[in-house]
């Protein structure tokens, strides 16, 4: 499960800039376009956000269209240098030194409120980050 989460964080980190521009950018679909991992109940997920006026189904429709056209084309196209430095900046955000004391309790908060107590878990997740290769990703996308 710890390669599938960093995986997925991965994920998050390659596709964030391209779904923001083409739902935000591009088609203009709401102010707040994000995406995120989410963990729930030992489940990992992606959440996808898009505040706007719009129809749900319309908006629901976008997003689908984004996975299943924009994703395999970034990804067939993805370079090993691209792979590197986002590798690298998925590792830097894990490692990086929270700026406010609220920031560092909820990392805690997040860990002992499902009672896992990874209180470690960024540098377990950079660390796992640092082996994954590209292929890792193209099959984790493919698979899930």
């Amino acid at each position: 499960m710890l390669k599938e989460r960093v995986l997925a964080q991965l994920f998050v980190q390659v596709y964030q800039e391209s779904f923001f521009d083409q739902l935000r950018t591009k088609e203009q679909l709401g102010y707040v376009v994000t995406h995120h991992l989410r963990e729930k109940a030992g489940s990992i997920g992606l959440r996808f956000l898009v505040q706007s006026e719009r129809d749900p189904l319309y908006l629901d429709d976008r997003i689908e269209r984004f996975l299943g056209e924009q994703v395999p084309t970034i990804l067939a196209n993805l370079t090993q240098p691209e792979f590197d430095r986002h590798v690298a900046a998925l590792i830097h955000s894990l490692l990086a030194k929270k700026k406010k004391l609220t920031e560092e309790t909820a990392v805690y908060w997040t860990q002992i409120i499902p009672m896992h107590y990874e209180f470690e878990r960024a540098q377990t997740d950079a660390t796992m980050a640092n082996t994954l290769h590209l292929e890792d990703l193209r099959c984790f996308i493919h698979q899930y």
